[in-house]
């Protein structure tokens, strides 16, 4: 299999664990919308595995590793900069979930609002669960914010991915 342009790559059948120095996981990468590995990472500050899922192979695998390394945009450090890899690009997927995961917790029971760049959650006394009625309620009172439970999930993750 030959990369020419960056495939969209997913993550999905996400499972994550406790693990010494970071969350592991285990999931199944889909390239341009096929299974196409299984990856995991053990959480002890290794690299994370590939294994490929049939038809493809390792060198699928290896090509698409490349084509990241090679074709990708460097990635500026404080450090300077480094070759992207596919144990970056998969990461900030698995973070990309692990944070929205959090965040439609949140939006569960709290008013979420930015200000300044940061984010602020309001509770409500006696509400576990917020309703329609909550949340109309929470901008009536605080017309001056901008809730993260009154925009389009996609909006708010962007804003909460900024600020978290």
């Amino acid at each position: 299999m030959e990369f020419t342009s960056m495939p969209k790559l997913e993550i999905k059948n996400l499972r994550t664990f406790r693990s010494i120095e970071w969350h592991g996981y285990e999931a199944t990468l889909y390239v341009d919308g096929k299974r196409f590995a299984e990856a995991s990472n053990d959480g002890v500050g290794a690299c994370d595995h590939f294994h490929p899922l049939a038809p493809f192979t390792y060198d699928d695998v290896k090509a698409l590793m490349t084509f990241i390394k090679e074709k990708t945009p460097k990635i500026k450090t404080e450090y300077g900069e480094i070759s992207n890899h596919i144990d970056i690009v998969v990461g900030d997927l698995v973070e990309d979930i692990l944070k929205g995961r959090d965040l439609k917790r949140l939006l569960k029971s709290k008013m979420v609002y930015q200000k300044d760049g940061k984010l602020y959650s309001l509770s409500m006394k006696g509400v576990k669960s917020l309703t329609k009625e909550h949340i109309a309620m929470a901008e009536k009172a605080r017309p001056d914010h901008e809730f993260l439970n009154s925009m389009r999930f996609d909006d708010a993750f962007k804003i909460y991915k900024e600020c978290a």
